[in-house]
């Protein structure tokens, strides 16, 4: 309701009909039986908000209005609703623990490297060191140094078909390179360390 005016000015002397009297009465009646709006209200008003209930209304805040951030509480800020949270193994969704506290099953193909939990990383090598006859060695460098031995796991085909070649390793972490050593038929090695790099 818009701001509301007496309808009748009542004079001294002035006989006093009871439509008059009823409608200044009617004015003030109507208007504070929920037809007050903000034009009604002074702005030096001053409201407490215990009197202000808390809103819970969607869109009803606009985030640009939000001042003072600075002040939220520390100890609950940031928390957001588990029911709020989009969750799942697709794009742009958050990976949640599943029963068990495990991680569900997603595609680790961009993993760099592992982290232990002592904090330090693993870091994968791989490479292959040719065709190398029977009792002969040859020497296959890593990509970087590790800090000590690295676990190194050796496969091997034989280029003939007789052969029957068996490849033993010596690992150099130090100087980041390996020593494979041919007992037996000519073979082609193939080799994958991991450890923790220097």
């Amino acid at each position: 309701m818009a701001t509301i005016t007496k309808p009748n000015t009542l004079v001294t002397g002035a006989t006093i009909t009871a439509a008059e009297h009823n409608d200044n009465y009617d004015t003030i009646y109507n208007d504070y039986n929920g037809n007050i709006t903000n034009v009604n209200l002074s702005a030096t008003a001053g409201i407490v908000d215990t009197k202000l209930n808390q809103i819970t209304t969607a869109a009803k805040v606009h985030g640009s209005s939000l001042v003072g951030l600075a002040s939220i509480n520390t100890s609950t800020a940031g928390i957001i609703p588990s029911v709020s949270v989009e969750t799942g193994t697709t794009a742009g969704k958050i990976v949640a623990m599943g029963a068990g506290n495990k991680l569900p099953a997603v595609d680790g193909s961009l993993l760099t490297y592992l982290v232990r939990a002592q904090g330090a990383s693993y870091k994968l090598d791989s490479g292959s060191i040719g065709s190398f006859a029977a009792t002969s060695t040859r020497n296959a460098n890593f990509s970087f140094t590790y800090s000590a031995a690295p676990v190194v796991i050796t496969t091997y085909e034989s280029t003939t078909t007789a052969g029957t070649g068996t490849i033993s390793v010596m690992v150099r972490a130090t100087t980041g390179c390996l020593l494979a050593n041919n007992t037996t038929g000519e073979v082609t090695g193939h080799w994958i360390a991991i450890g923790v790099p220097a």
